[in-house]
């Protein structure tokens, strides 16, 4: 058993970077410890205040199973802690040591056509491995243990970039929690043999036992079973993320938790773990669709004046984070009022020109005079009953029908 970090812990004077953040990753255990301190120096010289650490250090902390020398790390936070600078810690999940799959190689993702992905990049694990799953949350329990008063922790960073490398697996591991999805959304066979219209190619199914994952077949394979089967891939990467999160709202409910993304990544609905979950986010959209940081910001602007987004604080964060705004959808149809009277200006210019009603031109622009101004009288009165509908049905969800 390792004894405690020497520095005296005070969660009264946790870090909390004031205003927006300023930092990036920090990776001391891909240098030499004789650098740690200028690198610390350095920081404190230009005004960091925030680093995320520990995302690719799970071999350095556990270098074999079970057990754990957080002795080195204790030496990290505890100069950033002395520096003023706050860390994001991540829970080192991302990329598990090579011992886990030697001694567990069925915890290695398989792809569509049978082939085995080996270590020796990253994401080397199947989603749904209940070995991968097991010695991750092990690993977050030591971690925020350890660390769950240390000044320097400001958040959490879960992960790192879900869905990036390996967004889906097609071992026999992952099968048989499809099937398990797909028996918790359909209740019964003869409910996903409608869904997927199995009647076509003779696919009809007796039995979830088998259903497999859309592997490699001699022609095209159901587009409703890749569906389903991309949704619960998602969600089996949401389990991961949940089973970590659980852990820390356990040991630290006061600490803020976050992960980040590849941005607008298909495999991976993003906006579930945003949205869904009371959890901050980040998106690396620009590196992902490749497009400049101006093309990105012109989108914002105009969906933010819009009314379609709006700006939040993101205390730790120093980008912008931006959500879907409630009553989004009513302001933005408030603001087509301009855009009625300028229609129905246009109706009546167009039927003075036509000289009156009387001829083809006219009535096609009588009746379109006619429906802006039935318009413009009625969707301000519908509006405001949206509102007082949407504000009851908001203070009492009871009345909800």
């Amino acid at each position: 058993m390792q004894q405690a970090h020497a520095v005296t812990i005070d969660a009264r004077r946790r870090l909390r970077p004031a205003g927006i953040a300023f930092g990036g990753d920090y990776n001391p255990e891909q240098w030499p410890e004789e650098v740690w301190a200028e690198d610390v120096a350095l920081m404190k010289e230009v005004g960091v205040s925030l680093v995320t650490a520990g995302i690719f250090s799970w071999a350095k902390v556990e270098p074999r199973p079970g057990e754990f020398d957080f002795t080195w790390f204790d030496r990290v936070m505890d100069s950033l802690a002395g520096a003023g600078v706050a860390v994001c810690l991540a829970t080192m999940t991302a990329s598990p040591p090579p011992w886990l799959s030697r001694l567990h190689p069925h915890n290695l993702p398989e792809t569509a056509d049978g082939r085995r992905l080996w270590p020796g990049g990253r994401r080397h694990y199947c989603p749904s491995s209940g070995v991968y799953r097991g010695h991750a949350t092990r690993l977050v329990e030591r971690l925020a243990t350890r660390y769950a008063g240390h000044p320097a922790l400001a958040m959490w960073h879960i992960g790192n970039e879900y869905g990036c490398h390996t967004p889906m697996c097609w071992c026999e591991e992952s099968a048989a929690d499809f099937r398990r999805w797909l028996s918790d959304r359909y209740g019964d066979i003869e409910a996903l043999n409608d869904a997927w219209s199995t009647a076509f190619w003779s696919q009809g199914y007796d039995s979830f036992d088998e259903v497999l994952p859309p592997r490699l077949a001699p022609t095209f394979p159901s587009p409703a079973q890749q569906l389903d089967f991309s949704r619960f891939s998602d969600n089996a990467l949401l389990e991961c993320y949940l089973a970590e999160k659980e852990v820390l709202r356990r040991i630290t409910p006061d600490v803020p938790v976050t992960t980040n993304f590849i941005g607008v990544h298909k495999p991976v609905d993003a906006f579930r773990l945003f949205s869904q979950q009371e959890t901050m986010t980040a998106a690396d959209l620009c590196e992902e669709l490749q497009i400049s940081s101006g093309a990105v910001s012109g989108a914002v602007k105009q969906l933010t004046q819009s009314g379609l987004l709006e700006r939040v604080p993101a205390p730790g964060s120093r980008r912008d984070h931006h959500r879907f705004p409630d009553g989004a959808w009513a302001r933005l149809m408030s603001q087509q009022n301009q855009l009625l009277s300028t229609m129905s200006e246009v109706a009546e210019q167009g039927l003075a020109a036509a000289d009156g009603p009387s001829t083809p031109a006219g009535r096609r622009l009588a009746e379109m005079g006619d429906f802006y101004a039935f318009m413009l009288r009625e969707l301000p009165p519908l509006i405001g009953r949206w509102h007082t509908d949407f504000t009851a049905k908001r203070d009492d969800p009871a009345a909800s029908p």
